[in-house]
């Protein structure tokens, strides 16, 4: 299915232009960065981009699908910031959104990319119930790694070991890389046949 509109909140240089084509005609974006906007024109000329930061500055119009891709927990009231969202989709419209889940996974990375909060399932599902979206799908994902990034936070707050290290800094080698890659990658073919039961971070997808 192919909407005409749809709004990609905190869009960065446009990394996720090409999956969200898929699924709309005409994309607006809104970011705040002007680096990320000055990337985005020039890779995707076509595209309206309109900078400034959620929701202080909110794009007129509405729009059949709204994107979030890990933007939601950078905003201290992320209550008011669904309402918003919802009040910018059409009657039917969807509402696609990632978050990292789980406190006990907060890390040096989560300080340094200025996160709020982390959250569990259940929790971003009351978020979205309470400003009046219907859950289609809520499901974990980068589940195959969880464990070892979970045990990797876990010993670094038992020992109490402080690193100014983030996600970012994290450089291994092409051929673990490769395989990371191919590990995460193979949890679309487990998503057919239903919602995972834990991982890093959460895929949500609500109806207005």
């Amino acid at each position: 299915m192919k909407v005409q509109t749809a709004l990609d909140i905190g869009s960065g240089p446009g990394i996720n232009i090409p999956l969200i084509r898929t699924y709309a005609k005409k994309i607006t974006c809104l970011e705040a960065s002007d680096t990320a906007v000055a990337m985005a024109q020039r890779k995707f000329p076509d595209l309206t981009i309109v900078s400034g930061s959620f929701p202080q500055t909110v794009p007129g119009g509405n729009f059949d699908l709204i994107t979030m891709f890990d933007v939601l927990e950078h905003i201290e009231e992320h209550a008011e910031a669904l309402q918003t969202v919802r009040s910018l989709l059409k009657t039917g419209g969807y509402l696609m959104l990632t978050v990292p889940a789980f406190m006990f996974l907060w890390s040096a990375h989560d300080d340094h990319v200025h996160h709020k909060r982390r959250y569990t399932r259940r929790q971003i599902c009351s978020l979205l119930a309470d400003a009046g979206f219907r859950i289609e799908r809520a499901t974990y994902f980068n589940t195959l790694l969880f464990p070892a990034i979970a045990g990797v936070r876990l010993f670094q707050r038992t020992l109490k070991i402080r690193t100014t290290k983030t996600d970012f800094d994290m450089e291994p080698p092409r051929w673990l890389n490769s395989v990371l890659t191919r590990i995460f990658g193979s949890e679309r073919f487990m998503l057919h046949y239903g919602n995972l039961p834990v991982g890093v971070s959460i895929f949500c997808v609500a109806k207005k």
